[in-house]
């Protein structure tokens, strides 16, 4: 019996970055580019359909490399509209660095070179899918056609995508790939003239439906051209609240710029950060706007963009009629409060149930009946006369009925009471029932997940409240035995999880298993109606076949039973299940290169020649990925009438960290679930008795991501000896060794000076040759293949940082009364101004040599020392009163802030908008 174990499979995973032996193939950096035609037309490249995840995992042989997955660049993409970006993807190898360099040496970049040949690429929606609007949102192309390498790709943003709706970029390898050796037709390893060996890339001819794939989700920020509010109501009401954003129309429909929200006068209303107003006090009656103190109480809702657009919304707030009590009936003839509804997942009640809401409010001055039993006058005539006037009182008037009140004139008005206050309905257990209503009617709804009870809460605009309480029960409808078949065989010693499989899924009753009795003969006795000999089952399902099967009987009846009290008909279910007798000579795993445990047969006995909690070889002592599959494969050697591969028992010590499936074909499934170790037991009968081998799953928290402490350093151009040293964070419990490198300017020559320590110390050395814009690349990796980058740049030392206004090239300044007030304007709602910074790396004002102020605009360009300056950025301290997008600085809201100006090299200005 062989049974071998592959290496932990990658594929499905979501990485984010490439594996350690590729990072000297493909240099990865900041690709930020400029602005594209939002017309073109530009198309998908070479999409596919295939969405496999596991891949054939064979064994591997001697000099054969196995393709475990592809990882990208980056997961997760901010872009703005119009503005490209590059996604590049690489390979992860079943191979260590060391080991792929010593086995393919300088031919590793061509053979890596024919494998980017062959990925595919295919934009998606948030939902997966592929339509007309896709490429309209957003559209890829290879960025080195002529080389005929799709590992890179430049995507192109073409509209703004909704929040929590991003786009997905994946990249595809078709099939299972191997890098391995040229054989000739004598199956002889082939070599060039040199005596290397040659090698190419190849494809299990088999496996051409299943393949690897890597995503990236894509957030595309577009910015509002105009804003306007359309369908908000005219006239609102105290205590109400209104979502704005509801009937804020955009233009471009696709812009999804942050919108800062401001009220005129929050007396009146108040408006939250995410749109929603509130309306405390009214200002509005049919004659026109209040007045307080002598001013009109007048109120305005702005919404205003980054880039300064405004949408002005007009408060017009009313008393509006409140509601003194609300009650819930079951029907609108009904006045009893509705306590409970039962709602049932089964048959015997509905899993659903519309109830009624009514309102009611104190109406002052109504005129009451003469009837007793009448809450109001149905009919003038139902007034009582008193004196030449009538009989008034308060009344609790139900919304929507009619009552009179006494007129100006003496008479009487018939008027309807219309309440204003708006009915928000709730569940305070939304797995157990949810509920979905207006001001007059609800559906009260059993979720279908659960069953217990929910409260239903119906809430006025004014705080008014009533409640009812769902209880939701699930009746079992049918049972059925899940986990096997009628005439499925089971050999000796195996067990099976056998399931209670109910309808509703929600339902709890209690389930009894048993085995049917039987009649049975075992040597000259003959035994009557008893439990069947050659199984038994727990009462968790647990079946299991016992190793040496007795008697003629070949046939087990497994029963499940549901629990009921005396007198009720119980549902059953039952299952008949073949069993047959095995003998099988051994058990071997490895995983294609190491043995890790063997059971061989001596004599009448078994034993094990190797440590069964032997790990694999150094190329797989990397950490398993939570929640990755890899497979075990096994071959019978047992001489059989049977396969022997299908009498086998595979199972986990500790299904919470590792689960174990297998197909009784020789592949098992194991499922890295959790961190920590567990024991993954394979079984057998042989000789009448039980024999087992094991093997050890040791599952780590693996490194998801990487934080560098400093994604970007500047250091100056000083001439003297220069360092910088980095660190990473990896992920809650990921402990993984971390191997630093660099890549840049000067880093491939040894005689620089330029080091990088595996404690990712970068060193520049005094006569190393480093000067201003030069660029390099600090790369940390992990051992599970993630990465995280900073960069360090060398700069021309700035003496000092100013801004000018770009319209005119002047100092920033405003008149106050007779005062010029120098670094400081002034900005009306919706304006904005253009910066224009500029760096001195000259001298100082008076001296030779002076200042030699230069823009960022300019940099890298000319011989002087202003080359390569250092660049700047922008702060504000006030996000809510303006916002800085590229050079431009937009005014959203009311008061004073002050943006800093800052070199990366450590300069700064401010300027303060007023």
């Amino acid at each position: 019996m062989v049974f071998t174990l592959s290496a932990a499979m990658l594929v499905g995973t979501p990485l984010t970055a490439s594996a350690a032996p590729l990072n000297s193939v493909y240099s990865i950096g900041d690709h930020w580019g400029d602005k594209w035609d939002s017309g073109a037309d530009s198309s998908h490249t070479g999409t596919v359909t295939n969405t496999a995840t596991n891949s054939n995992s064979g064994v591997l042989k001697e000099n054969e490399t196995k393709i475990l997955g592809i990882v990208l660049d980056k997961t997760h993409l901010n872009l703005e509209k119009g503005v490209q970006e590059t996604l590049t993807a690489t390979f992860l190898l079943d191979t260590s660095d060391e080991e792929f360099r010593n086995q393919y040496g300088e031919k590793g970049e061509k053979l890596l070179e024919d494998l980017a040949r062959r990925i595919r690429w295919q934009v998606q929606n948030s939902d997966g899918n592929v339509d007309a609007t896709t490429n309209q949102t957003l559209s890829i192309r290879v960025a080195n056609p002529e080389k005929g390498d799709a590992s890179s790709v430049i995507l192109n943003p073409r509209k703004g995508t909704k929040i929590g709706k991003d786009m997905i970029v994946k990249a595809y390898l078709e099939g299972s790939w191997y890098i391995k050796a040229v054989k000739n037709e004598n199956d002889e390893i082939q070599k060039d003239e040199n005596g290397k060996v040659q090698y190419e890339v190849v494809q299990l001819t088999d496996n051409k439906t299943e393949g690897y794939s890597a995503q990236a989700t894509v957030f595309i920020k577009e910015y509002s051209d105009s804003l306007a509010f359309d369908g908000a109501p005219e006239v609102t009401y105290v205590k109400h609240t209104l979502d704005l954003n509801e009937c804020l129309k955009r233009s471009p429909e696709t812009a999804n710029d942050d919108i800062t929200w401001t009220s005129t006068n929050t007396k009146i209303a108040t408006v939250t950060a995410a749109g929603v107003v509130t309306f405390k006090k009214a200002n509005w009656t049919d004659t026109g706007y209040t007045q307080t103190k002598g001013q009109d109480d007048k109120c305005e809702i702005k919404a205003i963009s980054e880039k300064g657009k405004v949408a002005t919304y007009t408060v017009k707030v009313e008393q509006g009629v409140a509601a003194s009590k609300i009650v819930i009936v079951e029907n609108a003839s009904a006045t009893a409060a509705l306590k409970s509804v039962n709602l049932d997942l089964g048959a015997s009640d509905p899993a659903s149930k519309d109830v009624v809401v009514k309102m009611y409010a104190k109406v002052k001055g109504a005129v009451k009946s003469n009837t007793n039993s009448k809450n109001a006058a149905e009919t003038a005539a139902d007034c009582k006369q008193k004196g030449t006037g009538y009989d008034t009182g308060n009344l609790e008037i139900e919304n929507g009925k009619k009552y009179f009140v006494v007129g100006e004139n003496g008479q009487l008005e018939e008027c309807t009471l219309e309440i204003t206050d708006v009915i928000t309905w709730t569940t305070n257990k939304a797995t157990i029932a949810t509920v979905r209503g207006n001001n007059a009617t609800a559906t009260i709804n059993a979720a279908g997940q659960a069953i217990g009870k929910a409260t239903i809460t119906a809430k006025a605009s004014n705080g008014k409240s009533a409640k009812v309480t769902a209880d939701v029960k699930a009746t079992l409808g049918t049972l059925k035995i899940g986990g096997i078949t009628n005439d499925e065989i089971l050999y000796s010693g195996q067990s099976v999880q056998l399931e209670a499989i109910r309808t509703p899924a929600a339902n709890k009753d209690g389930v009894k298993w048993s085995i049917d009795k039987v009649t049975y003969t075992s040597g000259n006795k003959t035994k009557t109606n008893v439990n069947n000999p050659n199984a038994s089952i727990n009462s968790k399902g647990v079946l299991t076949i016992k190793p040496k099967l007795e008697g003629a009987v070949e046939e087990v009846t497994v029963k499940l039973e549901q629990k009921v009290k005396t007198g009720q008909t119980a549902l059953t279910d039952t299952v008949k299940i073949k069993v047959k007798q095995s003998n099988i000579t051994g058990i071997t795993v490895h995983d294609g290169k190491t043995l890790i445990a063997n059971l061989v047969q001596s004599g009448n006995k078994f034993k094990t020649n190797v440590s069964p909690l032997a790990k694999a070889d150094n190329t797989r002592k990397l950490s398993v990925p939570v929640g990755t599959n890899y497979t075990v494969n096994a071959t019978a050697d047992a001489g059989a009438a049977y396969d022997a591969r299908t009498t086998l028992n595979v199972s986990s010590n500790k299904p919470k960290v590792a689960t174990v499936t297998y197909d009784k074909q020789g592949t098992a499934r194991v499922k890295a679930v959790a961190k920590g170790s567990a024991t993954i037991t394979v079984s057998g009968v042989a000789n009448n008795k039980v024999v087992k081998t094991t093997f050890k799953v040791d599952v780590k928290q693996p490194v998801t991501s990487l934080t560098m402490n400093k994604p970007y350093v500047v250091l100056k151009n000083t001439g003297k000896a220069l360092s910088a040293s980095f660190s990473v964070k990896q992920n809650k419990d990921a402990k993984e060794t971390i191997t630093w490198s660099m890549t840049g300017t000067k880093s491939g020559d040894k005689n620089t000076k330029i080091e990088i320590t595996q404690k990712g110390k970068v060193t520049f050395g005094k006569s190393s040759g480093y000067k201003a814009g030069d660029k390099f690349i600090v790369t940390a990796t992990s051992q599970s293949g993630v990465t995280a980058k900073a960069t360090i740049e060398i700069v021309s030392p700035s003496t000092a940082v100013r801004v000018l206004n770009a319209t005119n090239d002047q100092p920033f300044s405003y008149q106050k009364g007779s005062k010029t007030v120098q670094n400081a304007t002034q900005l009306e709602l919706g304006q904005s101004i253009t910066l224009k910074p500029e760096v001195n790396v000259g001298g100082k004002e008076g001296k030779t040599p002076g200042p030699a102020w230069i823009s960022p605009s300019t940099f890298g360009t000319g011989d002087n020392s202003a080359k390569y300056a250092a660049g700047v950025t922008y702060s504000v301290n006030k996000k809510g009163i303006v916002q800085i997008v590229g050079n431009t600085v937009y005014r959203v809201g009311n008061g004073k802030a002050t943006i800093t100006i800052k070199t990366t090299d450590g300069k700064s200005c401010k300027l303060t908008i007023e």
